[in-house]
């Protein structure tokens, strides 16, 4: 419609009014069809009028202003953008019942609603960046598993690739969130991942030994395949600040008399306990008795003397074997005295249960001295307790509810237990520690 046509003044609404009279006059077809024409006109043009004066909400503009929202109920305007910021303007609080396609291009210019889009803006930056270290936290978390696990089984870091695909083949959610932002699946980053997991085991482990009542070691070096010499230490201990024992294979680097490492540990707290590993004892016995006794070489033939032959020989083998234990296993009576604590060697009768041990706990104080005190004070008190409330419990089992419940009530007692627990009798599991070694390096 032209422009001319929607602009007209107050006259020509008077018009319109005398028009509307003349409606109900009597006049020919003819005229009254041109004037009832004319008359529509002009009220096309009153509804026009009064839109373009008081305006009406149009469903398009949700689609032009995305901020906007309508509120029918009210039949009011708010822009979602200002009311989310808190900006103190008519769209952003009151409402508007401004329906102008103008008004709305002029509070999109606004100050108030620039800020407002601009923090929005930011907004959905920063949650789209906390979601991006989350995902990479899942990745990394998703990834130290998969890397302790294959350190775990002896499986080389070089399989890691491998595993990941492995992984997303099994609908694994957290790398399959970001198959294409990932940049640690390789045997580079895998190790440093793997060093970082050992450094938190180590610390892990360090925090423990400074709350032990007593602990072990375990020592013993092997060189891998490349030649390359390493040592291995093991720690036993019982938690509850202090050296107590120590074990290796009998190298003259570890239990030499003047400078081996244990002589030197001895200096340092004179209570040490140090063992020649059982094991590499029981080794050396075997040796030296072969070395002593050579074996016949005896046919298969059946014959007379052949079975006499052979019990003879095997006889002064066993005999030289045990021979050689005696002398490298010696009777120790402060390592027999540690027996009394094991109250599964208790007697059952009470009467006898009443004297029982006092002679060797007596040995193992006059030992460990310095570190205990008091304690055939508390033997007695300590044995009715264990006896009627605990015989049937292993002391392994046993010793975590000890330090738990009745440190308070017998301290120097259950201080001997965890010092005579974390001794180490062997020093086997440093040989398991070369073979995965071994196993890892090949």
């Amino acid at each position: 419609m032209p422009k001319e046509d929607v602009e007209f003044d107050n006259n020509e609404s008077s018009e319109v009014d005398s028009d509307l009279e003349e409606a109900d006059i009597e006049v020919p077809n003819n005229y009254r069809r041109a004037t009832q024409k004319k008359l529509n006109l002009k009220k096309k043009k009153v509804q026009l009028l009064s839109k373009r004066k008081t305006g009406v909400f149009q469903n398009e503009w949700l689609n032009i202003y995305k901020w906007l929202i309508y509120d029918g109920s009210r039949n009011l305007m708010f822009c979602s953008l200002c009311q989310s910021h808190k900006k103190q303007n008519k769209f952003g609080k009151e409402g508007s019942k401004n329906f102008k396609s103008s008004a709305l291009s002029e509070h999109s210019t606004t100050k108030d609603h620039t800020d407002a889009t601009n923090r929005e803006i930011a907004k959905v930056e920063l949650i789209k960046v906390i979601n991006n270290a989350i995902d990479r936290l899942k990745i990394t978390l998703v990834l130290m598993k998969i890397i302790f696990w294959l350190a775990e089984n002896d499986i080389s870091l070089n399989k890691l690739p491998e595993v990941g695909i492995l992984c997303r083949i099994f609908d694994c959610p957290q790398l399959l969130s970001a198959y294409n932002t990932i940049t640690n699946e390789n045997s580079v980053s895998g190790r440093e991942i793997l060093s970082a997991i050992s450094n938190s085991i180590e610390e892990i482990i360090w925090k423990e030994l400074a709350e032990a009542a007593a602990f072990g070691i375990m020592v013993d070096e092997s060189t891998d395949i490349s030649c390359e010499p390493h040592l291995i230490i093991y720690v036993k201990y019982c938690l509850t600040n202090k050296l107590m024992s120590f074990a290796s294979d009998g190298a003259s680097v570890m239990l030499g008399r003047s400078t081996g490492v244990a002589s030197r540990l001895k200096e340092i707290n004179e209570c040490l306990f140090i063992t020649h590993c059982i094991a590499h004892r029981l080794a050396l016995a075997c040796n030296s008795a072969e070395k002593k006794y050579s074996i016949g070489t005896h046919q298969l033939l059946w014959n007379e003397n052949y079975e006499a032959d052979l019990i003879a020989d095997i006889l002064s083998f066993a005999s030289a074997v045990v021979l050689e234990i005696q002398e490298r296993f010696p009777d120790r009576p402060l390592l027999n005295s540690m027996k009394i604590l094991d109250h599964a060697n208790w007697p059952s009768n009470k009467e006898e249960l009443t004297n029982y041990g006092e002679e060797e706990l007596n040995m193992l104080s006059e030992f460990y001295k310095k570190e205990i005190n008091n304690i055939c004070g508390e033997w007695f008190g300590y044995k009715a307790i264990i006896h009627s409330n605990f015989r049937n419990i292993k002391i392994e089992k046993l010793l975590p509810r000890l330090f738990e419940f009745y440190y308070d009530t017998f301290p120097n007692i259950i201080k001997l237990l965890g010092i005579i627990y974390s001794i180490p009798f062997s020093s086997v599991d440093c040989e398991r520690g070369f073979s995965k070694q071994n196993l890892i390096k090949n």
